[in-house]
């Protein structure tokens, strides 16, 4: 059992379709509080057995793979590096604004010096690149004031529910769906893992940026 007072750290990738992860982290949580859990769901595979997992040296098609780093907190992680690269150099480019958060009051301070009188029509508003789907009444603020070019759309929640064995209610799922296809229709390009999550989500090719995990 993973030790916190050790530094332990966990890294694990599991099959959505044949692993309880919620489970597994239940039990860490009661049994190895502050152990932290790296890793995610193993994707690309639409239905089970498709997904391909390496454990002890050999290939496995359901369940889990993982380990225990002993003093694990020590080191230091990477991920994400398709989309690090792609957002970094944006990041890099002259003029930008990285905004640390995702709510009204963060991104309201940081579009307010764009905010135009209706005879200014001539001022153009920033290029606005999104890492996270945003909440409509970001997206009406967005749409007033600058320019929507991309979100990056790392998860479908609904089609993720579903695999994990989630049950949404229909509220809810609608929703869900609901804030993804505003964010669709309000940025003109989707930044995707992969091609396999770009058409399980149903995204247009010409729209999609493949920047893989």
């Amino acid at each position: 059992m993973p030790s916190a007072g050790r530094g332990d750290v966990m890294v694990m990738l599991a099959d959505p379709f044949t692993f309880p992860s919620d489970l597994l982290l239940e039990h860490l949580n009661e049994h190895a509080p502050g152990v932290p859990v790296i890793g995610g769901q193993a994707s690309g595979g639409l239905e089970a057995g498709r997904n391909v997992l390496i454990a002890h040296g050999e290939i496995v098609r359901d369940g889990a793979a993982g380990v225990i780093l002993r003093g694990g907190d020590r080191l230091r992680w990477g991920g994400d590096l398709g989309r690090r690269s792609l957002f970094g150099s944006l990041e890099a480019r002259p003029g930008t604004t990285v905004v640390g958060g995702f709510g009204r009051a963060d991104i309201g301070a940081a579009l307010a010096p764009y905010r135009r009188r209706r005879w200014e029509i001539w001022r153009r508003g920033p290029t606005i690149v999104s890492t996270e789907v945003l909440e409509p009444g970001l997206l009406d603020l967005i749409r007033r004031v600058g320019v929507a070019l991309a979100v990056d759309i790392h998860d479908e929640p609904v089609l993720q529910a579903d695999a994990l064995g989630v049950t949404l209610e229909g509220p809810r799922i609608a929703e869900l769906r609901a804030r993804m296809a505003a964010n669709l229709s309000t940025f003109r390009l989707a930044i995707v893992p992969s091609a396999s999550f770009r058409d399980l989500a149903g995204l247009d090719i010409r729209r999609s940026i493949i920047a893989p995990n």
